[in-house]
């Protein structure tokens, strides 16, 4: 979003769950950066990362939306901000390996045409490139222990955590575990505000500017040695000398020896 939009409300990100190692990155959504949320009306407003590398999209330095959304759908905790990995359907019919949940079914996943499973492998995630293991039998699990009706829903992570949150340890304000993110649970994307995208434009043309200034510098500096070697190698030199100078002063020194001896000869018949 590049300009200022009166509907959209802001919020802070609260943790370093969305950044990009120790350090801060420009891309990354650090802890203390604010953010806007730009209402979704459907699963289509939403870019997962598992699309978005597949289309090449990205969203604070990684693939797919980032999205802000109430945990369980409790409005009274805080929202999280994570990056939408992926939506799964759950599936009633389908059967699972663990014979206490055989009645609990499994998950489809179409963005992937994957159907009846409880298990999944996404390599290379994330901008640590880890393999990912997804073991969706723990979702069914926390569908059993906690009373929940099974339902289908996003499965989101922060970038800088280990596992995604319908995974963790993560719970709501009640202890219950986080479940699959349903779309009404979500507040919206988040996006940076209009005058950060302007801060980036300009640091990133101050960064030109100086890689510049410094290729320049280093251009002019080689230009000078060349030049100064250049100068020191027309400096004449007696082994240097071309064969034709050379017969120059041959003949300058023998006509200044038959001068003398002219001189000398002179001398002699006179004294």
């Amino acid at each position: 979003m590049l300009f200022p939009n009166a509907a959209s409300e802001t919020i802070v990100q609260e943790s370093n769950s969305m950044s990009h190692g120790k350090e801060s990155s420009p891309e990354a959504l650090d802890k203390g950066e604010v953010v806007e949320i730009i209402k979704v009306n459907s699963k289509n407003d939403i870019i997962t990362y598992t699309k978005g590398k597949e289309k090449d999209y990205k969203k604070f330095g990684d693939y797919g939306d980032v999205i802000v959304f109430n945990k369980n759908g409790d409005n009274k905790g805080s929202s999280v901000i994570h990056r939408a990995v992926i939506w799964i359907e759950y599936n009633a019919s389908g059967s699972n390996s663990d014979r206490n949940l055989k009645d609990y079914g499994s998950f489809d996943i179409p963005s992937l045409r994957l159907f009846n499973v409880t298990k999944l492998f996404i390599s290379d995630y994330g901008y640590r490139k880890i393999n990912l293991s997804l073991d969706l039998v723990i979702i069914l699990k926390n569908f059993k222990d906690f009373n929940i009706i099974p339902h289908s829903g996003y499965l989101t992570k922060g970038d800088n955590n280990v596992q995604c949150d319908q995974l963790s340890s993560l719970t709501d304000s009640y202890g219950k575990p986080i479940e699959p993110v349903k779309l009404e649970w979500i507040r919206g994307k988040a996006e940076r505000p209009w005058y950060e995208n302007i801060f980036l434009i300009i640091g990133l043309i101050a960064s030109i500017i100086i890689i510049l200034v410094v290729v320049l510098i280093i251009y002019f500096k080689i230009r000078k040695r060349k030049k100064t070697d250049n100068s020191s190698k027309k400096i004449p030199r007696s082994k240097n000398e071309s064969p034709h100078k050379k017969n120059i002063i041959k003949k300058s020194v023998k006509s200044i020896s038959k001068k003398n001896k002219n001189i000398s000869e002179n001398s002699e018949k006179n004294g």
